[in-house]
């Protein structure tokens, strides 16, 4: 019901309350914990122009009981995080995470089949890593062969989805990947988003010359 509020409105949660309202969930165990500063990990980037809740000028400008939150690492695609985290790992510098974004209702575990889950085993691929060693049950071969299937099939993604594809393509003409290499045949902007109703996009620079105590990593 309160998505039809809005024609402009595609998810109530991830356009009005994501993160604002983990805001005041978390608020209590904060207090109770001495914890003044949270930072929050970053969905999207600069580089993807349809705006949720989620980002800086919203996270970082909340505060309350003497609590502060931070939007972080908006300057990070989620290649650049994912690399990050394998270069550490593989350096012994963390231990090796199992990544659980899995979009299935209450999982504990990756499905291997969301979109979440289909983009994160890209992206451990692209940047030389096997997913198995993250959480994932298909070795680098056919973990391959599946995701160039789902890719192919699926006419519609989430925006952000389709961003991340779009500077992933970008991202393989510098680094080539000889198990994704057909992935610069596929035409992203083809793809419907079927989270976006009005395709309005946002001007970062613009906002941040309103907010400029917002950085979020701008520069």
């Amino acid at each position: 019901m309160l998505k039809h509020l809005s024609h402009e409105i595609a998810s109530w949660r991830i356009d009005t309350v994501e993160d604002i309202c983990w805001a005041g969930l978390i608020a209590p165990i904060m207090l109770d914990r001495g914890i003044s500063t949270l930072r929050i990990g970053s969905s999207d980037n600069w580089d993807n122009p349809y705006a949720s809740a989620a980002n800086p000028y919203i996270d970082s400008n909340i505060k309350f009981m003497g609590l502060q939150f931070y939007h972080d690492l908006f300057s990070m695609t989620r290649y650049d995080k994912i690399a990050y985290l394998v270069d550490q790992s593989k350096r012994g510098l963390i231990k090796r995470p199992n990544l659980i974004i899995c979009q299935k209702p209450n999982n504990v575990i990756t499905c291997g089949s969301c979109e979440k889950c289909i983009l994160t085993q890209t992206l451990l691929l692209a940047v030389g890593a096997d997913p198995r060693d993250y959480g994932y049950k298909l070795s680098p071969d056919k973990a391959a062969a599946r995701i160039r299937k789902v890719l192919i099939k699926e006419k519609e993604f989430s925006i952000s989805m389709i961003w991340e594809y779009t500077n992933l393509q970008k991202k393989l003409k510098d680094k080539p990947c000889k198990l994704l290499s057909w992935l610069h045949d596929i035409d992203f902007s083809k793809k419907k988003a079927y989270d976006l109703k009005v395709d309005t996009q946002m001007d970062w620079e613009e906002l941040h010359k309103l907010y400029p105590h917002v950085k979020g990593e701008t520069t």
